[in-house]
């Protein structure tokens, strides 16, 4: 057998092995439509970062759902995200100042209850975590759902991972 028709009868077991070995690694999902799982907290936030302006953050098309939540701030919620992953997260926590800006302060990811029999996780390694829930969504339109709060642009006396953040009140 030639060199090229050994490349040609090898080819559909390398593309086998490379699927096998992505879901041994974490890096693809078996169907459940989870993606980035390989990356970890730091690369989240270094995608994230140009959402500390959060014009950018509507253009890519994020939308101001107009109310503070005490514990999360004002939520910019991007509608029908594909799939679970670490650069494109479904919320977007800012705390808005006293100058009437938004500064970024974390992020959710989250996946309807419905469309999952188990909670998904997202992250590597240390930074690995399990979606938790199911729980009541957080404003009108979010439905009960898995989801993964990360605080990646200020401190959380409760931990990075907290569902809820007591620095952030919504004043009167």
């Amino acid at each position: 057998m030639n060199r090229r028709d050994l490349l040609s009868a090898s080819a559909p077991l390398l593309v086998l092995g490379a699927g096998c070995l992505g879901q041994l690694d974490g890096t693809t999902d078996g169907g459940s439509g989870q993606s980035g799982s390989g990356a970890g907290v730091n690369d989240a936030k270094l995608k994230l970062e140009k959402y500390k302006d959060h014009e950018k953050a509507m253009n890519d098309g994020y939308r101001n759902i107009g109310t503070c939540i005490d514990g999360l701030g004002t939520p910019f919620v991007k509608e029908d995200v594909p799939q679970v992953s670490y650069d494109m997260p479904n919320v977007l926590l800012y705390e808005q100042t006293d100058t009437d800006q938004y500064e970024l302060r974390g992020a959710e990811w989250f996946v309807p209850a419905s469309d999952v029999e188990e909670p998904p996780a997202l992250f590597a390694g240390d930074d690995r975590r399990t979606f938790r829930g199911p729980m009541e969504g957080h404003y009108s339109d979010q439905p009960r759902h898995y989801g993964l709060h990360v605080w990646l642009f200020t401190e959380n006396p409760n931990g990075q991972f907290a569902d809820s953040n007591p620095n952030l009140t919504c004043s009167d």
